[in-house]
């Protein structure tokens, strides 16, 4: 899962060793970074969705909607909260059914503008990070990858920021290109 964090080749090297099939690398590398790690036909590199910046054992909706109270009402499980950064940016929170907060960044991750060269690096797969999608959503990111992946397998030119430019629209929420172009280390 991409929550190990594999930051370099010898990690990707390692969990391969122990038999993992497929790792996914750490969305915190940058393009120049996953160029480095040479091949990448065991890796999975992460190129859309909404991604989880946080996970606590602490649920802040139950204690905020029903502090006291000895029993949880489960307030997290009817309605859609959000934190609101000092920006203005609103940063979904979900639980799960056994009450772990997950706190997910305010932007969707799209590298669909990129994609000729993430396939480039010759990956086992990407991955498209789906845990608030919708079916319907859902399908037509699925669609729009594949059509752009099968454009490129064909040595066509696809228009990629059409392709983008669709996923924005259904996002509802603004795009980023995460860590690929800046990084973190």
């Amino acid at each position: 899962d991409y929550n190990m964090n594999v930051f370099n080749s010898y990690t990707l090297r390692f969990l391969a060793d122990q038999g993992a099939e497929c790792i996914c690398l750490s969305p915190e590398l940058t393009l120049e970074q996953l160029t480095g790690f040479g091949d990448l036909r065991q890796a999975e590199l992460l190129v859309h969705g909404e991604l989880i910046l946080m996970q606590s054992q602490y649920c802040l909706i139950g204690q905020t909607r029903a502090p006291g109270l000895g029993v949880c009402s489960l307030p997290c499980r009817s309605g859609d909260y959000f934190l609101r950064g000092s920006r203005g940016y609103i940063f979904p929170l979900e639980t799960d059914r056994d009450c772990r907060q997950y706190v997910f960044n305010s932007r969707v991750l799209c590298l669909m503008e990129d994609l000729g060269r993430i396939l480039a690096l010759q990956p086992a797969s990407v991955r498209i990070e789906a845990l608030r999608a919708d079916t319907e959503r859902l399908g037509t990111i699925v669609h729009l990858y594949r059509e752009v992946m099968d454009q490129i397998a064909a040595g066509r030119r696809p228009q990629l920021k059409r392709y983008q430019d669709q996923l924005a629209e259904i996002s509802g929420a603004g795009l980023t290109k995460g860590h690929y172009y800046r990084g973190v280390l």
